[in-house]
C-alpha cells in the first residue's frame, strides 16, 4: 500500500545481509524506498539495473546509451509503438 492504493506485487531476492534485488511490475514515486522503509528502516544505497529489457549496470549516472535494434523493437512491442 503506498501513496493511498494497492500496487502490483514485486519479486524480492534477497544477495546478502542486507542487500537484495526488488523487480517492479509497475512503479510509483519513491517506491522502492517506501516500501523498504517500511519492513526495515532507511535506504543507504539505491541502484536501478534495468528499464524493461535495456541494461544499465555498467553505466554511470551521466553516461547515456544509443540502443541497438533489438533493444529497440522489444521497447517499442512492450509499449505498442511501431
Amino acid at each position: 500500500f503506498i501513496l493511498g492504493s494497492y500496487t502490483k506485487k514485486a519479486k524480492l531476492e534477497r544477495h546478502a545481509s542486507g542487500r537484495f534485488s526488488i523487480v517492479l511490475s509497475e512503479w510509483r514515486n519513491r517506491q522502492i524506498r517506501r516500501m523498504v522503509e517500511k519492513v526495515w528502516g532507511i535506504v543507504k544505497k539505491l541502484k536501478r539495473i534495468r528499464i524493461e529489457n535495456i541494461l544499465l549496470w555498467n553505466m554511470k549516472e551521466w553516461e547515456y546509451k544509443a540502443l541497438t535494434k533489438k533493444e529497440k523493437d522489444e521497447l517499442f512491442k512492450k509499449l505498442d509503438i511501431k
